[in-house]
């Protein structure tokens, strides 16, 4: 099974369980259901710059494979089918009304085909559609693409502007990964987040909130793990110094968002809250209550890495102390 990242405007939510058999509209009439986005409305898009994934009319019922790979960020687009635009609820709850103006109405889109709203169109001159994400991630990557194009006589086969448009888009797929974890943390210590878990069901839907400056919410999907497993998974990371460093709260909510949101589910049950604020969770209490008789003195500390200076001085000083040691 796969897991999907899907970013969109004012959010996102992370998809476990994803069959890579499955179609394409199997993936939206499953993103429908959490955001009330229905499938005629939604426009996946992929890739550095992002385009459409899906530009066939029976690309619908290809295998989800055809399109993207495992652990891809995928971003959503609501479509528009007129200038009158009413998004649906939860993550688009917006109604858009039309604005009175005496400008004549003006079907605009954006360079890969996108409706761009009525309020834009009559907004100050310089607006542009979409999130701040995604006018950041087009404009980087038409100016990325043109300056490799430019320079791709220069290369072998044209292999070094392929790495630098891989490398460029995995850093920002980590950036964003990144601050999408900080968002996961800051929500369990502030108590914006709330967890739905149905009997019987082998996921459960979190919902969060963190200001990062502005509210910004997210919905993900993940797979319920019962607290005796939760235990023994915690448990073998522990006992390795080389990987027990992740048990930290902040670093878990970026390496495994499924371990951190059953930890945090795991808190709420126990009744641990952070400084007594409601609906929170005391993360760090709770890895101690799983682990009574675990050492986990190195959630407390900051493990700093040496620099490559610092190793070379360890070494030779090493090296004079055995040295000094050997007899004549």
């Amino acid at each position: 099974m796969w897991s999907l990242r899907v970013q969109y405007q004012g959010g996102s939510l992370q998809l476990d369980e994803v069959d890579p058999d499955a179609s394409l509209l199997v993936l939206q009439q499953r993103v429908e259901k959490i955001t009330n986005l229905s499938v005629a409305q939604q426009r996946i898009r992929m890739g550095f710059p992002p385009k459409p994934i899906a530009t066939g009319p029976d690309d619908a019922s290809r295998p989800l494979q055809t399109f993207v790979k495992n652990h891809e960020t995928l971003l959503l687009d609501a479509q528009a089918t007129s200038l009158d635009v009413k998004q649906g609820k939860g993550a688009f709850a917006k109604k858009r009304k039309r604005a009175e103006s005496s400008a004549p109405t003006r079907k605009l889109t954006d360079k890969y085909g996108n409706l761009v709203a009525r309020e834009v169109i009559d907004g100050p001159p310089g607006d542009h559609a979409g999130s701040p994400f995604d006018r950041a991630l087009d404009a980087l990557g038409d100016q990325l693409v043109a300056a490799l194009d430019s320079s791709a006589s220069a290369s072998r086969g044209g292999k070094l502007p392929s790495a630098l448009v891989s490398a460029t888009r995995s850093e920002m797929e980590k950036r964003v990964a990144e601050r999408v974890a900080s968002h996961r943390y800051q929500a369990t210590l502030a108590g914006t987040f709330t967890i739905s878990r149905v009997a019987g069901q082998a996921s459960m839907q979190v919902e969060y909130t963190a200001r990062d400056p502005r509210p910004e919410r997210h919905v993900e999907e993940v797979q319920v793990i019962p607290s005796v497993l939760l235990r023994l998974i915690v448990a073998s990371i522990v006992q390795d110094p080389d990987f027990r460093e992740n048990v930290k709260p902040m670093l878990m909510a970026f390496v495994s968002p499924r371990t951190f949101w059953n930890l945090a589910a795991f808190c709420r049950d126990e009744g641990m809250l952070y400084n007594g604020i409601p609906n929170s969770a005391d993360l760090e209490a709770g890895l101690r209550k799983l682990l009574p008789d675990s050492n986990l003195a190195f959630l407390s500390t900051r493990r700093r890495a040496l620099s490559e200076k610092a190793m070379r001085n360890r070494q030779m000083a090493t090296e004079r102390a055995a040295s000094s040691s050997d007899p004549d």
